[in-house]
């Protein structure tokens, strides 16, 4: 982040420079800044990247969970998996799933992808997403990203969607660790929305009118002896 916005000082400078004055002198200053700052935003890239792929080899052997699939087979997901899952648009009621990679360190490269479904695709992501997610979000970008979970129609709706979006946007952003932030940060926050909703409906007390319905039976039939 602080490379970045050096880069971006160096280039202003040099843009700047290159206006004020049109001297052979100024304008190799601003030539060099110009340069400079490609070449600090190239060099803070490529640092980023190797320590990105450290973190992954690192990881690559913690397993995040197990998980259920869609044709009953269950599978440990492993870190290293995270980054290659890929969302599925789907036809009908529940119009997405997940689509979790073999795994490469593991020599299985031509196994067949884990195709997953429901809750447990939802578990899935909430599993994966702590590989994935990237510091630095600032308040203006979680408020977008609650605003575009809203106007979808709520958490469980967006989820509905996204991964039509993400189709409509290429293969490019076809896995999870290549979604933009405007819609990573929102998929993250509707799946933790859908997953502690569920959690909620599992954990509620059977139906009080029914309860009070078996209760008036059984005080009725104690009274009748």
């Amino acid at each position: 982040m602080r490379g970045a916005l050096a880069a971006s000082l160096l280039l202003l400078g040099g843009i700047v420079i290159a206006s004020l004055s049109s001297t052979a002198l100024a304008q190799t200053i601003a030539l060099a800044l110009v340069l400079l700052a490609f070449f600090k935003l190239f060099t803070e890239r490529s640092v980023e990247h190797e320590r990105h792929l450290r973190r992954l080899n690192a990881r690559s052997h913690v397993v995040l969970g197990r998980i259920g699939a869609m044709d009953g087979s269950s599978f440990p997901i492993h870190a290293d998996q995270a980054w290659r899952i890929r969302l599925v648009s789907r036809s009908g009621a529940g119009g997405w799933s997940l689509r979790v990679p073999a795994r490469r360190s593991a020599g299985a490269s031509s196994a067949p992808a884990h195709d997953v479904g429901g809750h447990e695709a939802v578990r899935a992501l909430r599993l994966a997403f702590p590989e994935v997610s990237r510091p630095g979000v600032d308040a203006a970008a979680v408020g977008k990203a609650a605003a575009t979970v809203e106007s979808a129609g709520g958490p469980a709706r967006f989820l509905d969607v996204v991964a039509e979006q993400i189709a409509h946007r290429g293969l490019r952003y076809a896995t999870l660790g290549e979604l933009p932030l405007e819609l990573r940060l929102p998929l993250e926050m509707a799946v933790d929305e859908v997953y502690e909703e569920a959690r909620e409906r599992a954990a509620e007390p059977p139906d009080l009118g029914w309860r009070e319905a078996g209760e008036s039976t059984t005080l009725q039939g104690a009274a009748e002896l």
